[in-house]
C-alpha cells in the first residue's frame, strides 16, 4: 500500500513539472520588433529640418521682396500695378527691365531682383495673381489689370523684357463674347493666338523678351506636410516632372514670335526627369505649383544665361 501511494505521489510531481515547463513543441514568442528610430535618429532629422531655408513655419509665406513691398495685385479691384515703390535695383539706370505676368513671374522676382542689383538694371515689377498676360477675354478683375500693364510696358521702352505665366488650371479659360468660358483645353488655341500678340507687342518697342516656361506641378500642393511627414528622408518628397504639352500656349506662343527667347526651366529643376523637394539646404517648391523665393533666388545665374549678351556683362 505504501509502495503505491509513492508511486502515485512521483507520478503527480512528474506532470505537474511538465505542466510548468511547457510543451517543448510550442514556437517561443517573437522578439519585440526594434523601435522605429532612436532618440538620437530623431534629433538628426530635427537638426535637418531646422537647417533648411526657409524654415517650414514660414514655407508658405516666403514668397520674396517684390511680394513684401506690395508689388503683386492679388484680390483686390486694383487694375493699374504699383508705380515707384515697386521698381528695384538701379532706379536712375538707363536700362529698364520688365517682369510680367502672374504668380509665376512673381515667383521669379528675387533672381531677377538680384540680377537688377547686380548689373545695374532699373527693373519694372508687373504681375497679378492667375492673370495670363496673353490677349484673350479672361475675366473682369484680369483685363483691366492686362490692358494697364502692357501700356505702362509701351511707356518703360524697356531694354529686357521677362514673361512668365501659369498655364494649369480653370483660371486661364477663356471667355466667349457671349459670356459663355471654354474649356481650359478649348482654350488652348485663343490663349496661344494672344499670347503671341501680346509678346509682337512687346518686341515692338525694340525690347529683347524672354519667356520663362511654365514648370512641373507637384502632386500636392502642401509640400511642407510632406517634407515634416519625412523629416529624416526628404528624397521621398521628390516627385516625376509631367508637363502636359498639349496646354504649353506659353511655349508655343514664344516659338512663333520671332526674336523671342525661349528658357525652359525643367532640366534645372527636375534634372533626369525628378524634381527634387530640396536642393542642399534649401527648400525649392513654397507649394506644389510655386518655387520658394529663397530657391528662386539661387536661379539668377541660370536666368543670366538665357538673356541676350549684352545686358548681363561685367
Amino acid at each position: 500500500m505504501v509502495r503505491l501511494l509513492i508511486a502515485v505521489l512521483a507520478a503527480a510531481a512528474a506532470a505537474l513539472a511538465l505542466a510548468a515547463c511547457g510543451d517543448s513543441s510550442t514556437p517561443a514568442p517573437a522578439a519585440a520588433p526594434p523601435p522605429a528610430a532612436t532618440a538620437e535618429t530623431a534629433e538628426t532629422a530635427d537638426a535637418a529640418q531646422s537647417a533648411l531655408r526657409p524654415p517650414l513655419r514660414r514655407l508658405e509665406d516666403d514668397r520674396g521682396e517684390a511680394h513684401t513691398s506690395g508689388c503683386h495685385l492679388k484680390t483686390s479691384g486694383r487694375t493699374r500695378s504699383p508705380g515707384a515703390r515697386c521698381v528695384f535695383g538701379a532706379k536712375d539706370s538707363p536700362v529698364t527691365v520688365v517682369n510680367i505676368g502672374d504668380s509665376h513671374a512673381l515667383m521669379y522676382a528675387p533672381a531677377m531682383i538680384a540680377l537688377a542689383r547686380q548689373h545695374g538694371w532699373r527693373l519694372v515689377n508687373l504681375t497679378r495673381a492667375g492673370c495670363t498676360i496673353a490677349d484673350v477675354d479672361q475675366n473682369d478683375r484680369c483685363n483691366p489689370w492686362r490692358r494697364d500693364a502692357l501700356r505702362r510696358l509701351v511707356r518703360e521702352r524697356p531694354d529686357l523684357v521677362v514673361v512668365s505665366n501659369g498655364m494649369l488650371g480653370d483660371r486661364y479659360r477663356v471667355r466667349l463674347s457671349d459670356g459663355r468660358r471654354l474649356s481650359r483645353r478649348a482654350s488652348q488655341p485663343k490663349l496661344e493666338a494672344g499670347l503671341a500678340r501680346s509678346l509682337r507687342r512687346m518686341r515692338a518697342t525694340g525690347a529683347a523678351v524672354v519667356v520663362i516656361r511654365d514648370m512641373a506641378k507637384a502632386p500636392s500642393y502642401d509640400t511642407g506636410a510632406c517634407l515634416r511627414r519625412h523629416r529624416d528622408a526628404v528624397d521621398r518628397c521628390a516627385f516625376r516632372a509631367t508637363r502636359p504639352e498639349s496646354l504649353a500656349f506659353d511655349a508655343r506662343a514664344a516659338e512663333r514670335v520671332d526674336g523671342v527667347t525661349l528658357a525652359d526651366p525643367l532640366p534645372v529643376l527636375c534634372p533626369d526627369g525628378r524634381c527634387p523637394m530640396v536642393a542642399g539646404d534649401v527648400i525649392v517648391y513654397r507649394n506644389g505649383y510655386h518655387l520658394s523665393a529663397t530657391y528662386a533666388e539661387t536661379l539668377a545665374p541660370w536666368i543670366a544665361s538665357q538673356i541676350p549678351p549684352g545686358l548681363v556683362g561685367g
